[in-house]
């Protein structure tokens, strides 16, 4: 049984590729202290823009729709999951903001401060985050799918 899926319609399952990619290449940013400017293949990281594209215009209350509060929500889950606390409603927008900020240099080379590890290492918590909570929604949907209600089957 497939389910038609609406154009507002936002899943951390659609965001699984891209997660486990930067997952990984801000986890290698982070452990070399460096960026070279081509670590994260070119499609990923215009993904991960509109991504936080997205995000940033919800939190900075610039366009509210469907979409962009749900995507909100998932990157507020995620974020809270690598972290391993809430987040206080106040400080949301500083975390994703730095993080906007920091993926938005990542094409520049350059050495790493202390303080950008941390946001690399941050960040790419927040996508295994990200990632792990795709793979609970994409098998929540495909559990889904199952149950017809036919218990016949």
């Amino acid at each position: 049984m497939s389910r038609i899926v609406g154009v507002d319609e936002v899943s951390a399952s659609s965001y699984i590729v891209l997660a486990s990619e930067m997952s990984v290449r801000l986890a290698n940013i982070a452990d070399s202290g460096e960026i070279r400017g081509d670590e994260v293949k070119r499609g990923i990281y215009y993904g991960a823009l509109e991504f936080f594209d997205e995000i940033m215009l919800e939190i900075r209350e610039e366009i509210s729709s469907i979409r962009t509060r749900r995507l909100r929500s998932i990157a507020l889950q995620s974020l809270e999951r690598a972290q391993g606390r809430s987040i206080e409603e106040k400080t949301i927008r500083e975390h994703f903001e730095r993080y906007d900020s920091f993926m938005r240099n990542l094409e520049a080379r350059r050495c790493l401060n202390e303080k950008d590890i941390e946001t690399a290492r941050s960040l790419s918590s927040f996508f295994r985050s990200l990632y792990e909570r795709g793979e609970e929604d994409f098998y929540d949907d495909f559990v889904r799918g199952f149950d017809d209600g036919d218990d016949d089957v």
